[in-house]
């Protein structure tokens, strides 16, 4: 058992022989940042949660017993679809997509789902598909997880507006707040933390160069030497994501530039639009 942010526990099992013996699942998991594509003209918008998304998936009957588990009160199976069962996510997101294809006003990450509105009576009307769908095919949502008819909301780590998007200011925080690392892991652990974010920081890749170069040939508690080049990068990378600048969302059939460049061991981008003569 696993303790949940909620206080409650979530069962799960140590399958790695199972996992081990398990044919990869290639179905795609959907980029973090693709949520932002589709909201040009959104005003209105509301998170569904579903309540223990894996378990909302039932075990094939021939498989069961292949989940079977040794506890103090006897032998366990799984009628539905354990954590810990390797293409666990991909099997649940093709189960998501396939009840919930056609519906172009959403956005699906696992068990979060994004509805985006024009208006309130638009978004009636898309909440009203959203249920049916899902009572059509059994998945139940969590309504105390879930909000509704919001001017704004927090979704997978970002603040979502009409107006754009901006990464969450208790996430920038706990960046800028972030101690020098002493140890290898420490500082994956900061650049994790700082990459989740890149595409708000310009020349992101240029910028952490000296600190990903740093971890060559490293593993986990061993210490960093830190030079004054790296000091200067870590402290830059934090001041440049405690100003980013907020992410307009697309706008369809505005002119599109693309600019690029790159270096010897850098790519990047700009997309922009212009909107309105500007």
């Amino acid at each position: 058992m696993v303790p949940k942010a909620d206080g409650g526990w979530c069962p799960c099992g140590d399958f790695r022989q199972l996992n081990n013996a398990t044919d990869n699942d290639r179905y795609p998991i959907p980029h973090i940042q693709d949520f932002s594509d589709h909201l040009a003209s959104a005003k209105v918008f509301c998170k569904v949660d579903l309540v223990r998304r894996y378990h909302q998936v039932p075990v094939h009957p021939l498989d069961i017993t292949k989940t079977v588990k040794i506890t103090p009160f006897g032998l366990f199976q799984f009628l539905r679809m354990p954590f810990g069962l390797k293409e666990a996510a991909q099997t649940f997101k093709f189960l998501i997509d396939s009840v919930l294809r056609g519906l172009p006003f959403l956005f699906v990450y696992l068990d979060d789902i994004l509805v985006a509105s024009s208006s309130v009576p638009k978004h009636l009307e898309h909440l009203s598909l959203l249920f049916n769908r899902l009572s059509e095919h059994g998945l139940v949502m969590n309504p105390s997880n879930s909000q509704f008819g919001l001017s704004s909301t927090e979704f997978l780590g970002h603040l979502v507006s009409p107006q754009g998007v901006v990464p969450l200011p208790a996430k920038v925080r706990a960046v800028v707040t972030f101690p020098h690392p002493a140890s290898v892991k420490s500082l994956q652990e900061f650049l994790g933390m700082v990459n989740f974010y890149n595409r708000f920081i310009p020349r992101a890749a240029h910028l952490t160069y000296p600190l990903y170069d740093a971890l060559r040939g490293k593993k986990g508690n061993q210490a960093v030497v830190w030079t004054q080049d790296m000091l200067r990068v870590f402290d830059e990378a934090k001041m440049t994501l405690a100003d980013a600048a907020l992410l307009a969302h697309s706008t369809p059939g505005a002119p599109v530039a693309l600019t690029t460049d790159s270096s010897d061991f850098a790519i990047g981008g700009v997309c922009e639009q212009w909107v309105g003569g500007a």
